[in-house]
């Protein structure tokens, strides 16, 4: 995927990131900005989506779409028909393994009413956190934390405390945190820097994407992409045949 790739704020602006001459440039830009550039992606920073990773048995990937919320039912507060599953492709190796992303079917309603009002509907919508790598880790954020642990990937607040994550990280042998301030509350020692600024973390979003990296578009089943179909070739076609009749 290439492109210009943004970062939802919580006041709902936009932080877009562009690559100019090899570099990212990031800019802020209002939600009734008029000149919103086309976005391959808008990211979220994941509070509000929750990632699992389910055995899925399933025939067909549409089986496996309706089977997918009730595998997670007692992971999530929700009713099963309050919420929007999204799936990672099936690996070829262990193709009912699935990773997935859950999050409010009421979120994901009023966030695609924006986009398309904002001329966005095109746009995939990834989580932060499902663009996390192989291996447990922790990623200090601008108030929050990014983590994968064992079969979860979420975004924690920061001030949810150390013992929360203490306990998350109960039973993983080696957890990679990035950022000293939460290396040193957790006793550890840092893998590597925070992304400390939205720019930082809008950087670093894009880069993974621009990369190949492949995280879990949400804008699947009743939130995937319309298309409309174009019938005019097949107007054309049709009188086509009916002069030759």
């Amino acid at each position: 995927m290439s492109g210009a790739y943004a970062l939802l704020l919580n006041d709902g602006s936009f932080l877009v990131a562009e690559k100019q001459r090899g570099n990212w440039r990031t800019s802020s830009i209002s939600m009734d900005h008029e000149e919103l550039p086309k976005l391959a992606a808008v990211f979220l920073d994941g509070r509000d989506v929750l990632g699992l990773q389910v055995n899925l048995p399933a025939r067909n990937e549409n089986e496996a779409r309706k089977a997918a919320p009730f595998a997670i039912e007692d992971d999530v507060a929700e009713a099963v028909d309050d919420i929007h599953v999204a799936l990672r492709e099936p690996s070829s190796d262990q193709p009912s393994i699935r990773d997935l992303n859950s999050v409010s079917k009421v979120f994901m309603e009023n966030l695609s009413a924006q986009l398309v009002e904002l001329g966005l509907a095109d746009a995939k919508v990834i989580a932060a956190h499902s663009l996390l790598g192989d291996g447990d880790i922790l990623i200090e954020g601008p108030g929050y934390v990014l983590g994968r642990i064992g079969q979860r990937t979420f975004t924690l607040d920061a001030d949810i405390g150390t013992d929360v994550l203490i306990g998350l990280c109960e039973g993983a042998s080696d957890v990679s945190i990035f950022g000293a301030g939460l290396a040193s509350a957790l006793g550890a020692q840092p893998a590597g820097d925070a992304l400390e600024t939205d720019e930082r973390v809008a950087e670093w979003l894009a880069t993974q994407v621009d990369a190949g990296s492949s995280g879990i578009n949400l804008r699947q089943g009743a939130f995937q992409v319309r298309r409309s179909v174009d019938l005019g070739g097949f107007k054309q076609w049709r009188l086509a045949g009916a002069l030759a009749a």
